[in-house]
């Protein structure tokens, strides 16, 4: 398929690009990781560029940037939370616009009808996939093991594992 696009885009292989992602260990481990996957299954040559979290956050929002590795966390339990793809959002630093995705929020947005809000949501979310201005590629776990004789130990849905109030039967 790669092929084919560069094909389609009059184009024998990708120009180099590069990777940028913050300074620490583990998102250095996702972008070396994404970097060899690349390598040995597209032979696609990528260079990897991390720099502090601020200074990153301020090329993303300069658009100072080919590809970026970067992340987020639900505030809250909705689908919502992860539709950060509107034209001139705050968090669009893909800089990606899309008429129909714009109104489909907007029409999630302004309805009260729970069925039709899920199935406005649902086809923005195809919109994401078919143009697909991002690339999801890892997605953050919270494994974490509770013997069987505490209670009381509880692991929402968008937060890590809660202890507080823990306690053996």
């Amino acid at each position: 398929m790669l092929k084919e696009g560069l094909a389609e885009e009059g184009m024998k292989e990708l120009p180099e690009f590069s990777i940028l992602y913050n300074t620490l260990d583990t998102h250095k481990k996702i972008a070396e990781a994404v970097q060899g996957m690349w390598r040995d299954n597209l032979g696609v040559e990528v260079t990897l560029e991390n720099a502090e979290f601020q200074v990153k956050l301020d090329r993303e929002k300069a658009g100072d940037f080919e590809i970026s590795r970067a992340g987020w966390v639900g505030d809250y339990v909705d689908p919502m939370t992860f539709m950060l793809w509107e034209t001139d959002g705050a968090y669009n630093d893909a800089n990606w616009s899309n008429k129909e995705y714009d109104g489909l929020l907007k029409q999630a947005k302004s309805t009260m009808d729970p069925k039709e809000r899920m199935a406005a949501l649902h086809k923005a979310e195809e919109v994401l996939i078919e143009e697909m201005p991002i690339l999801p590629i890892y997605f953050y776990t919270k494994p974490y093991m509770v013997k069987s004789n505490v209670t009381g130990v509880f692991a929402p849905i968008n937060a890590y594992p809660n202890f507080i109030y823990a306690d053996k039967k």
